[in-house]
Formats: structure tokens, sequence, C-alpha cells
């Protein structure tokens, strides 16, 4: 099922322990990787399937979870104190759906071998999904804490949210009031 090949990047020195051409999944199904890695289908909407990736190497560990579309590849790496290794590259290359179950066609399954085998619930990972150019070629993820995790700056500052909540809900009111005022003086 799976082989121990070269690496799939010149500059990268890890060894790839696990490789898979193709592999079709169901939803619901796990695929078991080495170094207790594990990736499940876990749902899927009409062009776009839910993974989730865990480990339980020493004890069950959860990764994270994204939504895939055709073409686009995962990424995982592991966020380390010097650099951010690739872990695990998987591509969604089909996507079969019929009224009550799908199929998920899994493509360019890449793990690379890990030095360093210690989690727990502390250990951080980027999960990142792209179209890319070759995907047997890991890309460096884009910004080192990104992935999954919501940034601060990727959303508005809550005071302005809760403000803008509370003004129309203020306005929601005074506008019913004053059309009641007004039914009640025309009857």
């Amino acid at each position: 099922m799976f082989a121990v090949i070269a690496p799939a990047a010149a500059d990268d020195d890890r060894n790839i322990i696990a490789s898979e051409e193709y592999r079709i999944m169901r939803d619901g199904e796990v695929l078991k990787l080495e170094q207790g890695y594990e990736t499940v289908l876990r749902g899927f909407g009409p062009d776009s399937v839910l993974v989730e990736f865990h480990n339980n190497y020493s004890k069950p560990v959860s990764i994270g979870s994204v939504v895939l579309k055709e073409g686009e590849t995962i990424q995982c790496f592991r966020i380390l104190e010097d650099s951010n290794p690739v872990v695990i590259m998987m591509t969604l290359d089909k996507l079969y759906i019929n009224n009550s179950q799908v199929l998920a066609g899994f493509s360019h399954i890449y793990q690379y071998e890990e030095k360093n085998t210690q989690y727990n619930e502390e250990t951080q990972w980027i999960l990142e999904t792209a179209v890319l150019d070759d995907p047997t070629v890991p890309q460096p993820p884009e910004k080192p804490g990104g992935g999954t995790d919501i940034e601060t700056d990727s959303i508005a500052d809550p005071f302005y949210i809760i403000l803008i909540i509370g003004f129309a809900a203020f306005s929601v009111i005074v506008i019913s009031l004053f059309f009641r005022k007004r039914v009640e003086k025309i009857k």
C-alpha cells in the first residue's frame, strides 16, 4: 500500500515514509498513515469534503480539519521553534456524490518522516489548502501561525460589530414605536 521513496523536493533532506498515488475514500473512512497520523473523511457538500487530521502516536491529538474542493492540495505543517516542516500532503482529485454517499479520490498522498514524534495538546499544526502547480512538491506555509487559526486582524474590531448590531436593534425598536403610534392615531 505505502512505499518509502525519495523526497519530492530537492532541498528537503527528510524522507517520504508513506506515499500512495491514488486512494478512494468514503464518508467516515480513516486513512492510517505512519507515526500515528490519521486522515478521516468527515462530511461533504455539493462540491467539497471535510477532512480531519489526527495523531494517535502516544495519545490521541486532534490536528484540525479543513474543507477541500476538487483540485486543491492540503498541506499539514508542524510548527517547530526553528521551522515549519510539511508532514502530510494530499490532493482531492475527484469528488463523486450521489443521494446518500460520497466517494472522494485523493492523489499525490505523501507523508514526510518526522524526527521528533513527541506530540501533546500544545503541539501546533498549520493546515493550508491551495491549488498547486505541482502537487508533488511542498510549498512553504504562507505565514507562520496561519492555517486554520483565526487571526485577530482577519476580523473587524468586535466593539464596532457590537455597536452596529446595537444601533440596528435600536433603530428597529424606534421605527416600530413610530408606526405603532401612527396606526393608533389613524384608528
